[in-house]
């Protein structure tokens, strides 16, 4: 549990005993009771504003210590993702020569096998004559 709630529960148990401590010795718990309920509703208002306060304020702390971590965790993510996307860019430099290795043999290997199976498929006469086009080019 963090420390402002802990402050904040005993901060407040300490106001509901002393307000109900002045309850019992200025108007008595059988006077309070009889009151209009116009004057109760003013004695409420006034005895939890305090605490109303108090625990907006702790609010206040509590979400800015959030916000906090969460923008921690915001940058290790952008750094996390600026090392991948560095990574992304050797891996993709590196591979360019397999690439181009790959592209030089797939027209060959098209090749051979449209010659084989020039029977079953007519298209690879097809993307046969479009692959020698692209490796004349």
């Amino acid at each position: 549990m963090d420390w402002r709630i802990a402050l904040g529960l005993s901060l407040t148990c300490l106001w509901l005993l002393t307000g109900s401590a002045y309850i019992s010795s200025s108007v008595g718990w059988a006077g309070f009771v009889s009151l209009p309920v116009e004057e109760v509703g003013s004695f409420l208002e006034g005895a939890f504003a305090p605490l109303a306060f108090l625990w907006l304020v702790i609010g206040y702390f509590l979400q800015q210590q959030e916000l906090i971590q969460n923008t921690q965790a915001m940058r290790a993510q952008a750094t996390e993702i600026a090392r991948t996307a560095e990574q992304a860019t050797i891996q993709s430099e590196n591979s360019l020569p397999l690439k181009s290795m790959h592209a030089k043999r797939r027209p060959y290997v098209w090749s051979k096998r449209c010659a084989i199976s020039s029977a079953v498929f007519p298209a690879c006469y097809i993307f046969q004559a479009t692959a020698l086009t692209a490796t004349i080019r």
